[in-house]
């Protein structure tokens, strides 16, 4: 729908009345199971929605709030098997893009192709009709080792399922509505930038797409993951049944190590720069985003990593650029949110922020000249 918009604006002639165009402000990962599972909805709401120079992201507490810190504060997370996959193989592609910049990703990339493999074993894509042997009522026979083995869709490389999330930006509701007639209308282009990928099935990705529909349309009961922060060798030692929880299969657990955290760390930063570089602007609620993300004072919003009033913070490895993947401070906006349920003015946000700022041991002179900035 957002893409459809954007295509009918058309520039004016000459004289015409002046205007600043369809921006979008959209609002991403302000609450979130999973550190990771934010990240991850902030960058699919920039790449589906096709974010460009003047649009605001709302929130986006996942690029500010340190990894560690909420996990620590989290405890156990538990999310569907179904997102956790999702986050392996969002990870392991940034991962590969940051391989040769970031010497993290040496220590990462291993783990999160083996936990990739194991995930999409215990997941149920693969299981489709249609795309297994003829006889369907002898794959009920078959236990799931050999279930999954029978699968023409068991044996993806991490590429391919993140290719296969590339084309949930089509969508499926209007795939499905064409009956296998080719797109013609404005909005069916729009909603349908891979249509003849997605008809032809050729490729494995355009499949899995399919069969994650298919899939969704008939479960029941997902398998859930209960995440904590743990060591190194608890990392390598996969999958685990919960400890005390064993009597429900539908329940497993999986570990963040320390090395994963801080590359989710350095991830923050690096998408950040590249936010930066379409020209977003994030979108910051200060009273709002205390309540939401459960931090203890305004003193530590993220706005103060994002755009903070000292820029020495930002220097290579300082502070606030721990891995040297920032540019600069990125844009950023102070709202109210909703004023209706958050009992706040725009000059009380700025006022909190001031003092923040100061309790922050920011000179005052300083800390006016930044809101004023931010104004």
């Amino acid at each position: 729908m957002l893409l459809w918009l954007r295509s009918g604006f058309l520039p004016l002639s000459d004289g015409g009345s002046a205007r600043s165009g369809f921006h979008l402000s959209i609002h991403a990962g302000a609450d979130y199971a999973h550190p990771v599972s934010g990240m991850y909805h902030i960058d699919e709401t920039v790449r589906f929605c096709e974010m460009r120079e003047g649009d605001k992201l709302g929130y986006a507490l996942a690029l500010g709030i340190e990894p560690k810190q909420r996990v620590v504060r989290q405890g156990e997370m538990i999310l569907p098997l179904d997102e956790h996959l999702d986050n392996l193989v969002w990870l392991w592609h940034h991962a590969n893009v940051l391989s040769d910049v970031l010497p993290l990703t040496q220590q990462v990339l291993p783990l999160f192709e083996r936990l990739i493999s194991r995930f999409w074993r215990l997941s149920r894509w693969w299981q489709v009709p249609d795309l297994m042997a003829n006889d369907a009522s002898k794959q009920t026979k078959l236990d799931p080792t050999e279930s999954f083995n029978a699968s023409p869709l068991h044996h993806v490389t991490p590429d391919v399922l993140y290719q296969a999330w590339w084309l949930r930006r089509n969508c499926h509701f209007r795939f499905e509505s064409l009956s296998g007639a080719w797109p013609v209308d404005s909005r069916e282009l729009c909603a349908l930038p891979d249509s003849q990928e997605l008809s032809e099935r050729r490729t494995k990705a355009s499949q899995l797409y399919q069969a994650r529909h298919e899939w969704l349309a008939t479960v029941t009961e997902a398998l859930l993951i209960i995440v904590c922060m743990g060591d190194e060798a608890a990392a390598h030692d996969g999958v685990q049944s919960k400890p005390g929880l064993s009597v429900d299969k539908n329940i497993l657990a999986d570990v963040d190590s320390f090395a994963e955290l801080d590359f989710m760390h350095a991830l923050q930063d690096w998408l950040l720069t590249e936010y930066d570089k379409l020209g977003l602007i994030i979108e910051a609620n200060p009273t709002s985003n205390v309540y939401i993300a459960r931090l203890k004072s305004h003193t530590e919003h993220p706005i103060f990593r994002w755009c903070p009033p000292d820029e020495s913070v930002l220097e290579y490895r300082s502070m606030s650029n721990r891995y040297g993947m920032r540019r600069g401070p990125i844009r950023v906006l102070v709202n109210t949110d909703d004023p209706g349920i958050m009992p706040t003015t725009l000059c009380t946000e700025f006022l909190l922020l001031r003092e923040a700022a100061l309790k922050l041991n920011i000179g005052r002179t300083e800390a006016e000249r930044w809101l004023e900035t931010l104004r």
